[in-house]
């Protein structure tokens, strides 16, 4: 179980001009194993998001274990240094399919036999010769991993606190200190209610100044109970 999210914005400066996208990216880290109805292990240190290049960057929810083998051997086998969201999305699509045909023909038909996973790549494509233009892609199994062009906020996993947060606060013209902070307190919210969220959060940006980790910390707040309460239902 899990909770990823990539949020879409875009850089203005204080006279309103439009400097370029950026693109935020936000996971928790914890994994379930379930065995039977009884035992039940939560290890809170998965890895969820993985950087391809300067300007790319991927994000698993699902089976874990068989997201990070494929993303591994992607990295392994692809030259991506140059390459933007775009055409990096295409390529781990086609890439996904080979790696399931090797182990049987993969169709709508028999992809239930394998593992339940998810992809959000995010990052910038090209814009005037330089990277600048943000794009969030999705690649879900069930659509065989074609790319789909998202919206400008994407989660998957445990996303029903999150889609309401975001149907509240998001707004097309958010700076990228409100993007990064709506993402962090969406995920910050849902561990607090979802055990099968949880850990550690991660917070990162791609912009025209490449990629960076942030301080999650720093974007959230711990709001008491009474306070979201109000939020939530809009009370006075």
């Amino acid at each position: 179980m899990t909770l990823i999210i990539s949020a879409k914005g875009q850089h203005v400066t204080k006279d309103g001009k439009r400097e370029g996208d950026f693109v935020v990216l936000g996971c928790d880290s914890r994994g379930v194993i379930e065995i039977g109805k009884i035992i039940r292990t939560e290890i809170n240190k998965c890895q969820k998001l993985f950087q391809l290049n300067d300007y790319c960057c991927i994000l698993l929810s699902g089976d874990s274990e068989f997201g990070f083998t494929l993303i591994s051997e992607f990295l392994e086998k692809s030259e991506l240094k140059s390459k933007g969201v775009s055409d990096i999305a295409a390529k781990f699509c086609k890439f996904c399919r080979n790696r399931f045909n090797e182990i049987e023909n993969f169709s709508l038909a028999s992809q239930e036999l394998f593992p339940d996973i998810d992809f959000i790549v995010s990052g910038m494509d090209k814009e005037g010769g330089k990277f600048g233009k943000g794009k969030i892609f999705i690649l879900r199994k069930d659509r065989l991993f074609t790319p789909s062009l998202s919206a400008d906020f994407t989660p998957s996993g445990q996303t029903l606190l999150a889609y309401y947060l975001f149907e509240k606060g998001y707004k097309k013209d958010l700076n990228l200190d409100d993007t990064c902070s709506l993402v962090a307190q969406a995920i910050y919210e849902t561990e607090r209610i979802n055990g099968n969220v949880g850990g550690e959060i991660t917070l990162a940006v791609i912009d025209s100044n490449k990629f960076r980790f942030l301080n999650a910390q720093e974007y959230y707040k711990e709001w008491e109970q009474q306070e979201l309460d109000k939020i939530i239902h809009g009370s006075p």
